[in-house]
């Protein structure tokens, strides 16, 4: 961590790992002023970003590491996840923000999953997603606490 507004790790692309960072990042927002919705919108987020990258990102990898930066700035909290895994599908130029189609069914015949993209769409601003030298990144900022136009 380079200050307060500044937080950095690297860990292990594992379900134990993004637990762990979870709550380290719980840690780090409670010395924030973020409205308690505001930090639970950023757990989320990184919640289904990071899972997501260890269920398919690194599937059929024995391991690898993720890097997450955030950075609180006067715009919100400026999120970086780079990760060295299976790169987006081809046929996924740009991250997928849509619901999913079946979001009409009844709740208890929804399929697990498919939701994440849209929620991380739906609570981020500014979302992209490179790959660049065999490293995936995508970033995001999040609208939060007092300053965030």
């Amino acid at each position: 961590m380079k200050s307060d507004d500044d937080w950095r790790i690297v860990f292990r692309a594992s379900p134990q790992g993004v637990r762990m960072v979870l709550a380290q990042v719980t840690q780090y927002l409670s010395h924030m002023d973020f409205d308690p919705d505001e930090s639970h919108s950023v757990e989320l987020v990184l919640a289904e970003t990071l899972n997501n990258i260890v269920k398919h990102a690194y599937a059929g990898c024995a391991g690898g590491e993720i890097s997450l930066r955030l950075a609180r700035r006067a715009r919100g909290l400026h999120c970086t996840v780079v990760d060295c895994g299976h790169p987006m599908p081809a046929h996924l130029i740009t991250l997928p923000c849509q619901s999913p189609a079946h979001s009409q069914m009844p709740l208890h015949d929804l399929p697990e999953g498919g939701f994440g993209w849209f929620l991380i769409n739906a609570l981020t601003k500014d979302l992209l997603y490179t790959r660049d030298g065999g490293h995936n990144r995508i970033s995001f900022r999040l609208a939060v606490g007092d300053l965030h136009p």
